[in-house]
């Protein structure tokens, strides 16, 4: 994974991210300097670096104007060109809205992968990241909706099909479960979580006869494999 490098007051979104970087993060720094010197603030500020952070993926710039009326149009719309935001930069957002997932922040994270998939709706990435979120933070209905959206923009998108089968048994829905994991097994025959998970939904139900075969095919798959051994 990339990391982050420069100042928080004046670092593109990009990378802020730790993205890929050009000319224009040079340009949106310019824009951050020329701000101060002509407000005597920077644009984006806040309580802690993370919330100046989310200011630059999120915030439209400060009006010049407002902090200081003798500024020229002209050198306003200067200043604001320099910090325009890519709207075709959807990764950015997915890439912060990891770094959230993976500290626990899950209300920033949904709400980053929810920018992304605005910026891109047909992002699988984005929908994928979002329904892991909400799964993660227990909220499975959301995941599930977040999940069924990821495997119609892409049937072949296989992450999806494991936690959207173990977001429907953590509602109850193990009918649905089922017939998910069963498709997750049919685009890898040998993955031996996908039988194991196969297994804990059909013991969930009380169809013992299944699971028993379920766990039996994992432990085929994967002498080793814990799920199994222990069911």
């Amino acid at each position: 994974a990339g990391v982050a490098v420069g100042t928080v007051m004046y670092m593109s979104p990009e990378q802020a991210s730790a993205g890929p970087v050009d000319g224009r993060t040079d340009i949106y720094a310019l824009g951050c300097v020329l701000f101060e010197m002509l407000a005597g603030r920077p644009p984006f500020i806040g309580t802690s670096t993370r919330a100046v952070v989310v200011s630059h993926f999120t915030d439209p710039v400060p009006s010049l104007h407002h902090l200081r009326a003798d500024v020229a149009a002209s050198i306003e719309a200067a200043v604001n060109k320099a910090l325009a935001k890519n709207p075709s930069y959807p990764d950015a957002y997915n890439k912060l809205g990891v770094a959230y997932t993976q500290k626990g922040l899950y209300d920033n994270a949904i709400e980053a992968f929810q920018k992304a998939i605005e910026q891109k709706p047909k992002d699988v990435e984005a929908y994928y990241n979002l329904g892991s979120a909400y799964f993660d933070k227990g909220v499975f209905d959301s995941a599930i909706t977040a999940f069924d959206k990821t495997i119609q923009i892409n049937p072949e998108y296989r992450p999806a099909y494991s936690l959207l089968g173990i977001a429907y048994t953590k509602v109850g829905k193990y009918d649905d479960a089922i017939q998910i994991l069963k498709k997750r097994i049919e685009f890898d025959p040998d993955l031996a979580i996908a039988h194991s998970n196969l297994g804990i939904v059909y013991s969930m139900k009380g169809m013992d006869k299944e699971a028993l075969t379920a766990y039996n095919k994992a432990l085929e798959i994967d002498p080793g494999h814990e799920s199994a051994l222990y069911n």
